[in-house]
């Protein structure tokens, strides 16, 4: 029974219990090699994530910068287009007195040029039509010009009083306004 027993006992269990043993050596030792492993890639992962918070707290500052910035602009864009309008409706209001200007001398010189031809008609009718437009700048011309516009359209209507019967004295009239609105109006 010993004879064939102790190699049937060793054959059958310890063998496998030698096999197992080592197997079990071999995963632990696995394990513990896994275990390192896993420790240093959760490390490791750790220390991205810590430098990702950081990273992201950087962005949240940078982007909060910069929408800080960004108001500001558009404060600055709303105030300058603001502005701009603002200048664009006093040049635009300087160009049309301008032009209404330029326009009222043409027509008194148009008008000089029919009384000079005794084209009674035509000159009154331009002169007429200055006299309009002269007295629709009064209320957006300063204070100082309009004292000279106001002199400039009296001289106008003297001019209208004076036509066709004194076409002399209407002649000087519209002189004297043609006159005035060339050189400037007076202050």
């Amino acid at each position: 029974a010993a004879y064939f027993g102790i190699p049937y006992f060793y054959e059958r269990v310890l063998n496998p219990l030698e096999s197992n043993t080592t197997r079990v050596s071999e995963l632990i030792d696995t394990q513990k090699a896994d275990t390192k492993r896993l420790e240093e890639e959760i490390t490791a992962l750790q220390t991205r994530v810590a430098d990702l918070e950081v990273r992201a707290e950087n962005i949240e500052q940078s982007i909060a910068s910069h929408s800080t910035t960004l108001a500001k602009l558009e404060e600055m864009q709303v105030a300058l287009q603001a502005n701009l309008d603002l200048q664009k409706s006093d040049i635009l209001a300087q160009i049309d007195e301008q032009l209404n200007l330029t326009r009222s001398l043409e027509l008194l010189a148009r008008s000089r040029l029919y009384l000079s031809q005794s084209n009674f008609g035509l000159a009154q009718a331009d002169i007429s039509e200055a006299r309009s437009l002269l007295y629709s700048m009064l209320p957006g011309i300063s204070s100082d010009q309009s004292d000279g516009l106001k002199v400039v359209i009296s001289r106008l209507d003297l001019a209208l009083g004076n036509l066709p019967q004194y076409p002399v004295v209407a002649v000087y009239d519209v002189d004297i306004a043609w006159k005035l609105l060339v050189d400037g109006l007076p202050n």
